[in-house]
């Protein structure tokens, strides 16, 4: 009969103590579960912010690129004019 009791109470504290633990697994799944959404979230950011940056970059370079034909048009149009002088 003793040995009923003994084995019953180990197995409730068996119980207790496993409900504990996954209590706390639960909490830190959830808990890192947050921090991969917010994750997710700034990369997300960072990715739009780079397609943005680099939207940006290709049209200053395209801005770069036509006035540095437009000054050369104008160093040949210079060089023109005082060679016919």
């Amino acid at each position: 009969m003793i040995w009923a009791i003994l084995i019953f109470l180990l197995v409730g504290l068996t119980k207790y103590f496993t409900s504990l633990r996954l209590r706390k697994l639960r909490d830190q799944v959830q808990r890192d579960q947050r921090i991969t959404d917010d994750l997710k979230k700034q990369l997300t950011e960072v990715t739009k912010k780079e397609s943005t940056l680099k939207d940006e970059g290709e049209t200053l370079m395209s801005k770069v690129s036509i006035m540095h034909n437009i000054v050369l048009n104008l160093e040949r149009s210079f060089e023109r004019l005082r060679n016919s002088k």
